[in-house]
């Protein structure tokens, strides 16, 4: 299918298409970089999930801390 041309030489709908390409190229810009922020913030969220598990001590840790004082108390 042809582009539709508006003058003689078709400058115009040549400029058209050429601005259509940069908004598709700027939407992919944008698309990747919005993706690559909440890629980074999962990552954080994942980190810091990781982060509090790992200094969150087991229930069994804690009776074994409050027996351990018990004991120190008697």
């Amino acid at each position: 299918m042809q582009p539709h041309h508006c003058d003689i030489d078709g400058r115009f709908s040549e400029s058209i298409f050429k601005t259509a390409a940069k908004l598709n190229h700027l939407a992919v810009l944008l698309n990747d970089s919005l993706n690559l922020r909440i890629s980074h913030r999962i990552r954080v969220k994942q980190a810091n999930q990781i982060s509090f598990m790992q200094n969150t001590p087991s229930v069994e840790q804690m009776f074994l801390a409050i027996a351990e004082r018990r004991v120190h108390n008697d």
